[in-house]
Formats: structure tokens, sequence, C-alpha cells
């Protein structure tokens, strides 16, 4: 679980492994102060245009098990969506994805 700091925003920390604009940005992350025998997880995104489209390929990895894994799964899909509307709308989604209760 990502901690969130007093301000509304994750506590997370990482070094940048590559960037190469537009189309490629690689990073580490990881909660600070965490201690992680194997390291931290690394992301990967790639950016890809088609005319007026754009699509991007995102890979998270290197988690500690499946549980770490599928809940970042979730706040990525919070993320992506909240980004998604962002880009569509010029707003944000109205509350954000990562808080609203599951059904």
């Amino acid at each position: 679980m990502v901690p969130i700091s007093g301000n509304g925003r994750s506590d997370l920390e990482g070094t940048v492994i590559e960037s190469t604009p537009p189309s490629h940005l690689a990073f580490t992350w990881t909660v600070p102060g965490e201690k992680r025998p194997y390291g931290p997880t690394a992301v990967k995104m790639a950016f890809f245009g088609h005319e007026s489209l754009v699509r991007l390929t995102l890979v998270h990895d290197n988690f500690a098990d499946e549980r770490e894994r599928d809940l970042t799964a979730e706040g990525w899909a919070a993320v992506l969506s909240n980004l998604k509307t962002y880009l569509e709308t010029g707003r944000p989604l109205l509350e954000a994805p990562w808080r609203v209760p599951k059904s």
C-alpha cells in the first residue's frame, strides 16, 4: 500500500533510468525507508503516436508478491483513468479514483 501524505499525494521515491522524450520513460519506484531485498519496482512507459492518437504502453514489474502487483495494478488503473479524463476534457476527475470505494 502506498502511503498518502497530508497533501493527498503519494509518498514515493525513485530514479529515472531512461528518458527519451517524447517516446520513452523508465524509472524505479519505492516507498521511502521501505526495505526491499529484491530492489525497487521498475516502471517503463512507451508512447506511440499515430495520426491524432497516442498509445501508452506501461510495464511495472519486480514486485515482492502477487498482492503487491494486484494493489499496484488497481492504482495504475485509477491514475490512467484520471489521465485519460484530463487529456480529453482538460479537467481531472471530480473524485480521486483511488478514493472511490469498490462496489
